[in-house]
């Protein structure tokens, strides 16, 4: 799949994990509009290319862990799943999982840090960013043979820190 294809499938798959975070229906999301398109029960929605790649997106209320989800990796406390994606494409897959939580930044931080310990795991790398009113943590580590990237963002508002852990195979 060329860059262009896999620009304009994940520009898609970020359309539609929007839609559905929004908590518009997936059908109604992609009625008849884009071709190759699946969508199933339980509102996932899987788009593939004509090569064979494709990106599925999971979203919307009631959406959980998904089962590709390291069993190690803490996730803080309060929190809720926004959406999964998993895009595979020329052999290798790149998933994602969004989470929000109501604590604030400095919590999500120190559970992830707690519970990285208390599984015995050390980050490769552990940064924390600071500017313009936004925080950021960025955590790499390795579960089981898989190195994640863990990000923790708090764009200065009140409410949601939002965490992203990403994965690639």
């Amino acid at each position: 799949m060329n860059k262009a294809a896999k620009r304009a499938l994940a520009a898609t798959a970020l359309a539609a994990a929007l839609g559905l975070a929004a908590g518009c229906s997936a059908t109604d999301l992609v009625s008849n509009v884009i071709p190759n398109v699946d969508v199933e029960d339980d509102g996932s929605v899987t788009i593939t290319d004509d090569s064979g790649g494709s990106v599925t997106v999971e979203g919307g209320e009631g959406t959980t862990i998904p089962e590709w989800f390291a069993t190690d990796m803490p996730l803080p406390d309060n929190h809720v799943v926004v959406n999964s994606t998993s895009i595979e494409s020329d052999g290798e897959t790149l998933k994602a999982m969004n989470v929000t939580s109501t604590d604030d930044f400095d919590t999500v931080v120190a559970s992830i840090d707690d519970g990285l310990a208390d599984v015995g795991i050390t980050p490769e790398s552990r940064d924390i960013a600071e500017g313009m009113g936004m925080r950021s943590a960025t955590f790499v580590v390795m579960i089981a043979d898989q190195k994640w990237n863990v990000t923790v963002s708090d764009m200065g508002g009140e409410g949601e820190v939002a965490v992203t852990y990403m994965t690639g195979a």
